[in-house]
């Protein structure tokens, strides 16, 4: 890529994609396609069918997309992430900064560690055989109980909030409707 915004696709293999001042887009087919992006270069966004895929290890790269239809493993780095996974039964996780999380239509898992930032789910489901589920480091919050403590409504989301730093947004959930079943502390 170039000055402004591009769309890198290496087609089949291992490519080495590199994008250069912009938002630009990086289709990734393979584990073995490898990215080049400097920091402030721009909003940059990976497309990928891969049954996994972690931003962790590229740090100057903010959003993910699956473009599948299977289950997906999505893992964010320390960036203000946007992460959407398929239709298939996802598991999104946001990492450091705060971060947008977008499941798909079946029962996804949304995985929070300590530090997590200011992240927001946008579609949790809280009830129903195809609900999501929470699951949250036990040193945050070690059971329902003091989970719920921490859980306020404001205007139609659900704000949990761990501290100043860390909380997580429910978009149009209401506290009510949550249950424990919801949340997995390990």
């Amino acid at each position: 890529g170039g000055i402004g915004n591009d769309t890198l696709n290496g087609g089949a293999g291992a490519d080495t994609l590199i994008g250069g001042t912009g938002n630009d887009i990086y289709v990734v087919d393979s584990v073995s396609d490898t990215i080049t992006e400097n920091a402030a270069e721009g909003i940059d966004t990976v497309l990928t069918a891969l049954a996994s895929y972690s931003l962790a290890s590229r740090a100057n790269i903010e959003n993910l997309t699956y473009t599948g239809t299977a289950a997906f493993i999505g893992t964010g780095n320390a960036l203000d992430n946007l992460i959407v996974g398929g239709d298939g039964a996802n598991t999104l996780t946001g990492g450091g900064g705060d971060d947008i999380l977008i499941g798909g239509a079946a029962a996804d898992f949304f995985v929070f560690s300590p530090n997590w930032g200011h992240d927001t789910i946008t579609n949790f489901v809280a009830t129903g055989t195809a609900h999501d589920t929470i699951r949250i480091d036990h040193g945050v919050f070690a059971d329902w109980a003091s989970l719920l403590a921490a859980s306020t409504q404001s205007g139609s989301d659900t704000i949990v909030t761990a501290d100043a730093n860390n909380t997580i947004t429910l978009q149009n959930v209401i506290v009510s409707s949550l249950q424990s079943g919801d949340f997995l502390f390990a």
